[in-house]
């Protein structure tokens, strides 16, 4: 069981950092933020989800911060979730943000259960 949040942690800080990249030098991250109606957002939460990566890293020593990025993440991708269904978009482009919601709230109780606290 170990092995496969793992792979999930990796996963998704992969997913995270090169997402959190294309936010701040992406022009079609810039459109699609417009689209969204939180272009001012944009910078801010590619630097966000960047370092939310760097904390999934090195989670896989401190387990404190794989329990701060994972909550960070899964708030974020739940927000995901909203706006997109608030816009109408079509279910195959909210998945990826309900399934990463799914994955980083699985790491949040992985990261309780290796801090003793679940």
């Amino acid at each position: 069981m170990q092995q496969l949040h793992q792979i999930l942690q990796l996963a998704s800080l992969v997913a995270f950092g090169f997402y959190g990249t294309t936010c701040i030098f992406s022009k079609r991250m810039k459109i699609e933020f417009e689209r969204y109606r939180l272009e001012r957002f944009r910078v801010v939460n590619g630097v966000f989800q960047v370092l939310g990566s760097l904390g999934q890293a090195l989670g896989f020593w401190f387990p404190v911060l794989l329990l701060l990025a994972s909550l960070g993440f899964a708030v974020l991708m739940f927000m995901g979730v909203i706006v997109r269904l608030r816009l109408k978009d079509p279910w195959f482009a909210i998945l990826p943000a309900f399934i990463l919601c799914g994955i980083n709230l699985a790491l949040c109780a992985y990261a309780l259960e290796l801090l003793g606290r679940f």
